[in-house]
C-alpha cells in the first residue's frame, strides 16, 4: 500500500504516480483509459518522487517490481455515473466531454453542460487540483466538489480565485422553486455575495462543507418567506459574514471565524421571516484575530420579524453588539463575552446553560422539596433563587 500523499492523474495512455513511501507486497488502483487497472508495487519505488508510466506492460521504467494488470474491462456502468462531470487543468473546454478521461479546463463549462439537473438527478463537478479564475452561478441541484475531498478545502488543493462578488446564483434559480446547491473540500479566495434578489426566488438553499473563505460572504434575500437557507459545515472564514433577509444561517461541525463581524440583520420592507443565526460548536474569533458580531434590526424593517443568534457550544472572542428593539441574542455561557452591547432598546441577552440538560436527583426528596421535585439543575437553581427572594423581601442582591 502507498502511504500518505498518492497522486495517480492519467493522460491519454500514461499515469503520473507521485510516490511519497512504499509498503511492499500490496496495491494501489486506478481508472484510466476505459478500464480498471491495479498497480503491483513491490521495492525499488523512488520515494518521493513521480513517475510516468504506460498504462499497460511489466516491467515499468523506473520501477523494476511494479506492472500495471488490466484487472475489470469496464463493461458495465463504473462507478462514475453521467451526473459526475469531471473539471481538470490539464483539461479542455473544446475536445473534452467532462468524463474522467476528457475532463474539461474550466468550472463554467462543466456547468453549462448540465441541463436536466432536478431533485431526482443531481450532478457534482468534481475539480482537480490547481487555481481557478472562473467566475459563476451556482445552479440547482448541482455540487461542485474538489478532489481529494479530504483535505482539499483546508489546505488549499482547490482554490477558486475569481474576482470579489463574481459567483452568485445562475439564473436557473429563477424559474427552480425550492433547490440546493452544495461546495464542498475548496477555497474561495475572494468575497462573494449570493442575493436572492438577482433570482426572485426565495427557496434557494446552499450548503458548504470543508470551504475557506479567505474574504467571507454575503447572503441577501428579500425576506418574503421561504426556506432561503445557508449551511456551513466545518468551514473557516477569514472575512466578515452578511445574513440580511434570509431565513437561517446555520454554522455547524467545527467552523470557525477569524476577523471580521458576523452581521445578522433584519429584513427589508415586507419582510415575512426573521432572519435567524443559528450555530453550535462554532469558534468566533480568537485572541490574535477576534471576530465581532452584530445582531441588528432597524426601520424600514418591519416590527415583529426580528433578528436573533441562537448559539449553543460557541465561543466568541470580540464584542457582540445587540441593536434594536427586535432583535434576540440566546447563548450558552461561553458564547458571551464580556464585551457586550445593548442598543436602541435591544432586550437582555439569554443565557442558556448546560444546567437544562443535566439531570438532578432531589437529595432529601419530600422532606426537602415541595412537589413536584425537581429533575434537572436548572429548575432547581430557579426555584432556590425564587425562594431566597421571597425570604429576602427584595430582589436578590
Amino acid at each position: 500500500m502507498l502511504r500518505a500523499d498518492i497522486t495517480v492523474s492519467t493522460l491519454g495512455e500514461l499515469a503520473t504516480l507521485h510516490v511519497a513511501e512504499l509498503i511492499e507486497g500490496t496495491t494501489a488502483w486506478v481508472v484510466a483509459a476505459g478500464n480498471y487497472w491495479t498497480l503491483e508495487l513491490n521495492s525499488g519505488a523512488p520515494s518521493g518522487q513521480n513517475v510516468v508510466v504506460p498504462l499497460s506492460g511489466s516491467p515499468i521504467a523506473g520501477l523494476p517490481n511494479a506492472r500495471w494488470i488490466q484487472t475489470i474491462a469496464q463493461t458495465f456502468p463504473s462507478m462514475f455515473t453521467a451526473q459526475e462531470v469531471y473539471v481538470n487543468k490539464g483539461g479542455s473546454d473544446t475536445t473534452g466531454d467532462g468524463t474522467p478521461d476528457k475532463p474539461f479546463l474550466t468550472i463554467p463549462k462543466a456547468l453549462s453542460t448540465i441541463t436536466d439537473a432536478s431533485t431526482s438527478k443531481r450532478y457534482v463537478i468534481l475539480v482537480a487540483p490547481g487555481e481557478y479564475a472562473e467566475s459563476f452561478g451556482l445552479k440547482p441541484w448541482v455540487g461542485i466538489t474538489g478532489v481529494p475531498p479530504t483535505t482539499s478545502g483546508f489546505l488549499g488543493l482547490v482554490e477558486i480565485t475569481a474576482p470579489a462578488d463574481t459567483i452568485g446564483y445562475d439564473p436557473a434559480y429563477t424559474t427552480s422553486g425550492f433547490a440546493v446547491s452544495w461546495m464542498s473540500h475548496l477555497v474561495l479566495s475572494n468575497h462573494q455575495t449570493w442575493d436572492t434578489n438577482t433570482t426572485l426566488n426565495d427557496q434557494c438553499q446552499l450548503t458548504y462543507f470543508d470551504v475557506n473563505f479567505n474574504g467571507g460572504a454575503s447572503y441577501i434575500g428579500r425576506g418574503l418567506g421561504g426556506v432561503s437557507n445557508m449551511t456551513w459545515d466545518n468551514c473557516l472564514s477569514y472575512g466578515g459574514v452578511l445574513a440580511k433577509g434570509i431565513q437561517f444561517l446555520f454554522t455547524i461541525g467545527g467552523t470557525q471565524f477569524l476577523g471580521g463581524t458576523i452581521d445578522i440583520e433584519a429584513g427589508p420592507v415586507g419582510t415575512l421571516e426573521n432572519t435567524t443565526w443559528l450555530a453550535q460548536n462554532t469558534s468566533v474569533g480568537a485572541a490574535f484575530n477576534p471576530t465581532n458580531v452584530l445582531i441588528k434590526w432597524a426601520a424600514p424593517s418591519p416590527v415583529g420579524f426580528n433578528a436573533q443568534a441562537d448559539l449553543s457550544n460557541c465561543s466568541i472572542v470580540g464584542n457582540v453588539t445587540v441593536d434594536g428593539a427586535h432583535t434576540s441574542f440566546k447563548a450558552t455561557v461561553e458564547g458571551v463575552p464580556p464585551n457586550v452591547s445593548l442598543l436602541n432598546g435591544a432586550p437582555s441577552l439569554v443565557l442558556q446553560t448546560s444546567a437544562n440538560a443535566l439531570g438532578y436527583v432531589a437529595t432529601g426528596g419530600a422532606g426537602v422539596w415541595a412537589a413536584p421535585l425537581p429533575t434537572v439543575v436548572q429548575t432547581a437553581i430557579d426555584r432556590i433563587a425564587a425562594k431566597v427572594a421571597v425570604l429576602n423581601g427584595a430582589p436578590i442582591p
